[in-house]
């Protein structure tokens, strides 16, 4: 007769495996979360550069004006950033394109007294910046010169700007 003994874990190894896998998702889910929100601040920026990019030369391509502007219903301008934005021609209000910076996002806008930008038809516009904040931090800044180009600040930038965040 071949008996094969039977192997099991014991209630203490299986606490002990239980215990050891609870220390280590309590130190990966928050810096899970930290990189889960940098990449959405990233992703942000990358879509606020775009949006001023494509304005810029669909006005110089077409020599009209555009406005970039906030917006959270889609069709008038507004002053809260983090509700959206859209572009459209100057001339008669037709809609570009629209965006949102998604749920959590802040976005805020440093121009001055303009509450926009306006792209004119040779690609200069207002200067001003774009940037984000987080705990009080400035997690990125995109500069606007007057020439329309956009372009991502440096951390100089960035500690020129920090009052921004405060």
């Amino acid at each position: 007769m071949n008996l094969h003994p039977q192997r099991a874990f014991t209630l203490v190894e299986l606490m002990i495996t239980l215990a050891l896998l609870a220390i280590l998702a309590s130190v990966a889910v928050p810096a899970f979360a930290e990189l889960i929100a940098r990449n959405r601040q990233l992703a942000l920026q990358h879509e606020v550069l775009n949006a001023l990019n494509f304005a810029r030369a669909y006005a110089a391509r077409n020599n009209t004006r555009v406005n970039f502007c906030a917006s959270s219903n889609g069709t008038t301008c507004q002053n809260d950033w983090s509700t959206g934005w859209i572009i459209r021609l100057e001339a008669d209000g037709r809609l570009l394109r629209q965006g949102q910076p998604g749920q959590g996002n802040f976005l805020a806008w440093e121009g001055g007294i303009a509450r926009s930008i306006t792209f004119h038809g040779n690609g200069t516009s207002n200067n001003g910046s774009f940037y984000q904040c987080h705990a009080q931090q400035m997690t990125w800044l995109i500069l606007i010169s007057r020439q329309g180009r956009a372009r991502i600040g440096n951390t100089s930038d960035q500690q020129t700007r920090s009052h921004y965040c405060s």
